[in-house]
């Protein structure tokens, strides 16, 4: 019986594992050593030479345990969660004259205040004042306009809140998350577009890009058209901030509507 003759490329792969596997003993090696070397020094990394280790560690994060040696695994991934923040930290480019910004509370006592009575800007305002809120009736006017609250002779009907609680059933809710991922070109940020069912809190994931492009926000429009007479999925209302990258996304639902009679659609934007 002739025997089988083993492919050249075959052989030559397995040669190359090979000899790949035995450098990569050997690096190993070759790091636990250097650690034992330092032990009784603690290195002091560059910012350069953290981004680097980061970058390769995030590829083998499942392995960090049998493959990193020169420092602990929790300490990449701290570095990792440290650079996410970093590039998102615009604090020192922040301009610091101007007024100090109001807590978040005072708003939310404005909204309140505002949905629970049909006082204007300076009743508001003074109310606050009794409550030790010092703010101006400018301030309240531009917090009702953020939280679509007209002012007091227009405020009429239902409000916001009790709007939201009347419609939870069709009322769905869409942004973006970002997340930073290592590739090629360093730290990149991903865009993820996902929608929520105010009722039952079901969350959808869209998608994830690098640029939210009129295109791609297209194709989101076109995918969510589909899916608006879904059971448990009814779709009347749906609310987003005005951010630029949901104007082609509302042109392709308004046609979307037009086309298919079943369908009552309307956009909130808020901001």
């Amino acid at each position: 019986m002739q025997k089988e003759v083993e492919p050249l490329v075959t052989k030559v792969n397995r040669m190359f594992n090979r000899d790949l596997s035995a450098a990569y003993d050997y690096v190993r090696a070759e790091n636990r050593v250097l650690r034992e070397l330092i032990a009784d020094k603690r290195p002091r990394f560059t910012e350069r030479q953290r981004r680097m280790l980061v970058k390769y560690a995030m590829r083998i994060r499942d392995r960090l345990e049998d493959v990193v040696c020169i420092v602990k695994p929790e300490t990449l991934l701290a570095w990792n969660r440290m650079m996410k923040r970093k590039k998102w930290d615009f604090t020192r480019k922040r301009a610091k004259s101007g007024r100090p910004p109001k807590e978040d509370a005072t708003a939310a006592l404005v909204v309140k205040l505002a949905e629970d009575n049909d006082w204007g800007y300076v009743r508001i305002a003074g109310e606050l004042a009794k409550l030790g809120h010092e703010v101006s009736p400018s301030y309240v006017r531009d917090v009702l306009k953020q939280n679509g609250l007209p002012p007091s002779p227009h405020r009429k009907g239902m409000s916001w809140k009790t709007f939201i609680q009347s419609h939870m059933d069709v009322t769905w809710a869409t942004d973006f998350f970002t997340e930073e991922v290592w590739t090629k070109a360093g730290l990149t940020t991903f865009y993820v577009l996902f929608f929520v069912h105010l009722k039952t809190r079901q969350v959808r994931i869209a998608g994830s890009t690098q640029s939210p492009n009129a295109e791609w926000m297209s194709q989101q429009a076109r995918n969510f058209s589909m899916t608006m007479n879904e059971p448990h999925g009814r779709v009347r209302y749906l609310i987003h901030d005005r951010d630029a990258s949901f104007q082609p996304f509302d042109s392709v639902l308004k046609v979307s509507v037009r086309r298919t009679a079943s369908i009552s659609f309307r956009r909130i934007a808020r901001t």
